[in-house]
């Protein structure tokens, strides 16, 4: 499955509550590799209360859809960031695959 915008993922951005899906990473520079995880940063709409749990079974819809590992960070956490590099390196590199 490729990374780009298709009814299935705004289905599963739906159901997670998801204003914002953005890659990033080896995916974003066009670097990634057979066994390449996708790195995502996601940003859940004002009225989500998304728990541990949520998260957890969130990940797996995501890694169902691509086939493959993902990573995700949240916009609240990468606010948090203190690794100013890594979290530049983010925001540089961000391809936004769908907004709400």
């Amino acid at each position: 499955m490729g990374l780009e915008l298709t009814a299935e993922l705004a289905n599963i951005c739906a159901k997670w509550q998801i204003s914002q899906l953005s890659v990033f990473g080896s995916f974003a520079r066009g670097q990634a590799r057979a066994d390449s995880d996708i790195d995502l940063l996601v940003v859940f709409a004002p009225s989500a209360q998304i728990g541990l749990l949520d998260h957890v079974r969130m990940q797996r819809d995501f890694e169902s859809y691509f086939g493959r590992p993902v990573d995700i960070i949240t916009q609240s956490a990468l606010d948090r960031m203190s690794n100013s590099a890594r979290k530049e390196d983010i925001v540089k590199h961000l391809k936004i695959i769908y907004a709400a």
